[in-house]
Parts: structure tokens; C-alpha cells; sequence
């Protein structure tokens, strides 16, 4: 039902891009350390939504890498990963007669944006596909949420000591900049040789490296971080892509959802307790591992409509304006914000 006096957003598209609203070239050192702080800094820069003139997305160059920020309206992460590669694609375009002339075309400061056939949005497109919220399992999802939240001893899960306002932001009320959260980045890499070695790992115990991750962080913050906590609260981010035709696998877009996990956290302290039976935990926390992998694979294979899918159309029969948008995600995702943490991976869903 519409509602006088509220208000929507649109999604539109630019017709012309002034380049320098846009990409941005910098003088930094190519080390690990400075190109985490340039992730650092740049993830904590806010677009300024109120200019309707400059797109939500910007590229930054520095000496050796090419870094592509964008507004979560805009796309998702895997949209990150198909940004790259076509611009590789691009790249590699270039002959090497045309490297070895030294002559550089002359760039213009402004370029039309193509008026490409905009894709279908992607909830509509899976009603079209047949798929459909579940209002049964909507409901328990937030029966659940209440329960955790006003029913659960506070220091039973995760992040208890973290403080957050009670009062929600909105279009013309948001959170002032001094006052809107910071991310902090720590980057931990594997080589060739040990990312190999853990996959090869995971493919034995018939469980995925995203799942492996999701029980490795349950173990540290139940043994080592909440030591009282009783239910772990987490979500997987799962690319929606999968569940679409092939031609939507290098579309930017927003075409991401997640799925809940709900885990009691005593049998992730037996794993992680250390003790003289290293080789008893060891197996106890692949056992957790593929618990989790089946879990999700529960999730995205045994139902008509994939729970992932079904959540992310859940979210849509919120509401159509952005008053009552705002208050009605905050309310659904609260305990998914305040208590939980999320697995995000990248890797193609072959390879996991």
C-alpha cells in the first residue's frame, strides 16, 4: 500500500561521466602494507549520495595495482572480480606493435555511457524463474531473531561488548561522517603452495575452504574471544548467480544473498581446546567443517526456491518506500549486524 508523504529512490543510469569524477591516479608504494592501507582508507571514504551528477564507483591507480571502490547499491563483490577481469581482457587488446610505437591516444576528460539494455533486476527475474519467498520460513527466521534478542542472556553470543545506537539513520537523517563506522583491515595471505595444500585438504574431507574458514572463526571466538558464549551466530555471503542462466555470470550487478548459521558453541570449544589428542581435535573440527558444508548445501540444493534466494525476496516484500525500507531492514537484520559474523567468498562455485 503507498503511503502519502514517503519517499522512494530510483536507480538511473548517467549518460556522460566526466573521467576525473571517477578514476583517480595516486603515487604510493606497491608493498603489501601500503596497498592494505590504501584498501583501509578508501573502504572508509563515503560516496556522497546526495550528487546526482558522479556514478557511486571509482577506480584508483597506484604505481602497480588498480583498485575498483563501489557503492553496495551499485554491485556485489563478485562484481569486483568481473571489473577486473574485463579490464585485463582490455589490456590485453593492445598489441605490442601498438606498446612499441610510444604514441598515447588522446583520452577524452568526458565519455558517453553506452546505452546498453539494462539486465533484469534480479529479484524480478527470479520471480520470473518461478522462485518465491517463503512467509513460513520468513517467519521463523524472525521469530528467531526476536528470541535471540530480547529472550537470550545478553553475553550468550558473540560481540557482546560491541556498543550500537538504538536509533535508526535515514535519508534525511543519516549517521553523521565522525559518527559512521571504520573498517579496520588486517590481511592474511596464503601462498601458492599452502592454498593448494588446504584445498587438496578440504576436497579430502568433502568439505570447501569457505566452510573450513566458518568453523575455524567459531572455535577462535568461542575458546579464545567469548568464553561464556553459548549459540553462534554467522552467515555465508552466497552469490545468487549460480542459480541463474550462464549469461548472468559476468553481469555486474547486485546479485548476492547469504545464509544463516546457527550453531551451539560447546561442541567448537572440545575442538579447540588444546589437549595432548591433537589428533582427535583435528578430525573433530573437520567433522565441524563438513557439518557446515552440508548445511549449506542443504540450503542451496533441496529446496524449489534456494534459502538464499528466498531471503533475498524476503527482503523485498519489506516495502517499496525508503521510510519504511529503512526501518524494516534494520528490524529483520539487526541480530544478523549485532551478534553474527559473515564468510564471504569469491572463489567460482566449481571450486569449492
Amino acid at each position: 500500500m503507498k503511503k502519502m508523504g514517503r519517499k522512494r529512490t530510483w536507480q538511473a543510469r548517467l549518460k556522460r561521466i566526466c573521467f576525473k569524477d571517477c578514476v583517480r591516479f595516486i603515487d604510493d608504494v606497491a608493498g603489501k602494507e601500503h596497498f592494505t592501507q590504501l584498501l583501509q582508507v578508501e573502504h572508509n571514504t563515503w560516496f556522497n549520495t546526495d550528487d546526482k551528477t558522479k556514478p557511486l564507483w571509482r577506480v584508483v591507480v597506484n604505481g602497480s595495482q588498480i583498485l575498483f571502490v563501489f557503492h553496495h547499491s551499485v554491485c556485489d563483490g563478485r562484481s569486483g572480480m568481473i571489473f577486473h577481469r574485463s579490464l585485463l581482457a582490455a589490456l590485453n587488446k593492445v598489441t605490442r606493435k601498438q606498446e612499441e610505437s610510444g604514441q598515447e591516444d588522446i583520452f577524452p576528460t568526458d565519455f558517453n555511457v553506452p546505452n546498453y539494455e539494462l539486465m533484469p533486476e534480479s529479484m524480478a527475474l527470479f520471480r520470473l524463474l518461478g522462485m518465491r519467498f517463503n512467509i513460513y520460513i520468513g517467519l521463523l527466521s524472525y521469530l528467531f531473531s526476536i528470541l535471540v534478542k530480547f529472550f537470550l542472556r545478553k553475553n550468550y553470543t558473540f560481540f557482546t561488548d560491541v556498543i550500537f545506537k538504538d536509533n535508526f539513520p535515514s535519508k534525511d537523517n543519516p549517521v553523521p561522517l565522525p559518527e559512521r563506522p571504520l573498517t579496520k583491515l588486517k590481511r592474511i595471505c596464503l601462498s601458492p603452495s599452502q592454498l593448494e595444500a588446504s584445498l587438496n585438504a578440504c576436497k579430502k574431507h568433502k568439505t570447501s575452504f569457505t566452510a573450513l574458514i566458518g568453523t575455524l572463526i567459531h572455535v577462535t571466538l568461542a575458546c579464545e574471544v567469548y568464553p561464556v558464549a553459548k549459540l553462534g551466530l554467522s552467515y555465508f555471503a552466497i552469490d545468487l548467480r549460480r542459480f541463474l542462466p550462464a549469461e548472468y555470470s559476468s553481469i555486474i550487478g547486485n546479485y548476492v544473498s547469504s545464509h544463516q548459521s546457527n550453531q551451539w558453541l560447546n561442541i567448537y570449544r572440545q575442538a579447540g581446546v588444546m589437549s595432548p589428542a591433537i589428533d582427535t581435535q583435528i578430525a573433530h573440527m573437520w567433522q565441524l567443517s563438513q557439518r557446515t558444508k552440508a548445511d549449506l548445501d542443504s540450503a542451496m540444493l533441496t529446496h524449489h526456491t534456494p534459502l538464499p534466494v528466498a531471503n533475498a525476496l524476503g527482503l523485498t516484500a519489506i516495502g517499496e518506500d525508503d521510510e519504511t525500507i529503512t526501518t524494516g531492514i534494520y528490524h529483520v537484520l539487526d541480530v544478523a549486524v549485532t551478534k553474527s559474523f559473515c564468510v564471504s567468498s569469491l572463489v567460482e562455485p566449481n571450486f569449492e
